[in-house]
């Protein structure tokens, strides 16, 4: 998907780069998680589905615990105060 995104990027002869990768629910997985290594793209993928009007709870506040899967640290970065506001460009 990344590397899809990037092509039609040049295809198209945009300037500029690719910063945020938002995507539903449908498209996480440990390897998609995984797969943008540009540390200036920041990945937002939801992990699960909301209902329409359903609101992402709040992120637990301090240090983010050191064993968490790929999926629950997506769903902690989802509900931060960024996380929030970027994953609203997709709805």
């Amino acid at each position: 998907m990344v590397e899809q995104l990037q092509s039609n990027f040049a295809a198209a002869e945009l300037d500029g780069d690719v910063t945020e990768l938002l995507a539903d629910a449908g498209y996480f997985r440990k390897a998609n998680s995984q797969a943008v290594t540009n540390p200036a793209m920041d990945l937002f993928i939801a992990t699960e589905r909301l209902k329409h009007n359903e609101q992402i709870p709040e992120c637990a506040k301090g240090r983010r615990p050191g064993d968490l899967t790929p999926k629950q640290r997506m769903a902690r970065k989802l509900r931060t105060k960024k996380g929030k506001e970027t994953y609203e460009k997709l709805k």
